[in-house]
């Protein structure tokens, strides 16, 4: 085992000095708020809002799928500003108004998307127009 662990111990030493990680490549991965929280402009989109899934639907709208107050399903959708300042809900569809739990939701051809989520009693798959929520 100490001979397995020394071995990946020089390899990780080999692999960091041929490969070397500078300030630039590590700037790849820097994370800067835009808006969050903790600046306190964030956007606060409904009661509850357990069981998330986001896509984008055009250049600067996303649709979001969530588990809102009562448990009810939600679609929201928003626009977002090029530069991130800028979240505005545009509009609200409640398509479950017993349950609707972890969503699962994913675009499928033009206007159309998916929705996979579990119901009050069942899991279930949903299609909708999200130009209608526009």
């Amino acid at each position: 085992m100490k001979n397995v662990i020394l071995i990946l111990f020089l390899f990780g030493v080999l692999f960091s000095s041929i490969f070397p990680i500078n300030d630039a490549s590590a700037a790849i991965g820097d994370i800067t708020a835009v808006k969050t929280q903790s600046l306190g402009n964030n956007l606060d989109y409904g009661a509850m809002g357990k069981h998330t899934s986001l896509v984008q639907v055009d250049a600067d709208t996303y649709a979001l799928a969530y588990s809102g107050a009562d448990e009810d399903g939600f679609i929201s959708t928003f626009t977002i500003s090029a530069d991130g300042s800028t979240i505005t809900l545009v509009e609200t569809l409640e398509h479950d108004t017993a349950n609707g739990e972890f969503n699962s939701l994913v675009h499928v051809v033009g206007d159309t998307y998916a929705l996979a989520y579990s119901g009050a009693d069942e899991d279930l798959i949903l299609t909708v127009a999200v130009t209608s929520l526009r």
